[in-house]
């Protein structure tokens, strides 16, 4: 009986190993790679591989000019007396002063965590900024001209 189940099992086995297919797909080698995406290899046993495309230089441009005219465009509003922050982490009424420290504490924080590096974050940064740099613009028209 055992010779029998195993003249059965290695029957099986071998029709289970005549029908799978173990080649191997051929590996392209792109040599921009690195370019496309963030490499790290400052480990020296495996490099850490992100996946996320990098921003260029001029997302990232982009990015602190918004800053930038959102900053301009708050203070005019808030100094004219039409206009309030409506940002919950700064006072309705912010001096010059905190709306620029407060700009700086957070794009400094954006580059220690790296994420202005990643195109997804700052593309969605930027197209959030300029919303909010319309709509100061709106409420800046509307009150002066």
């Amino acid at each position: 009986m055992k010779a029998a189940v195993l003249i059965l099992l290695s029957l099986f086995s071998l029709t289970a190993q005549a029908e799978l297919d173990l080649t191997l797909p051929k590996l392209e080698y792109d040599p921009d790679f690195c370019k496309k995406y963030s490499c790290n290899f400052s480990n020296n046993i495996l490099p850490k591989l992100e996946f996320n495309p990098r921003s260029e230089p001029s997302e990232r441009f982009i990015f602190y000019a918004l800053n930038v005219i959102d900053v301009w465009s708050t203070d005019r509003a808030i100094s004219r007396g039409y206009g309030k922050e409506m940002n919950p982490l700064l006072p309705d009424r912010p001096s010059l002063e905190r709306l620029v420290l407060h700009k700086t504490v957070l794009i400094g924080a954006y580059e220690y965590a790296n994420w202005l590096n990643d195109k997804q974050f700052v593309v969605t940064m930027n197209w959030t900024l300029g919303a909010v740099v319309l709509s100061n613009t709106r409420i800046i028209i509307d009150n002066e001209y």
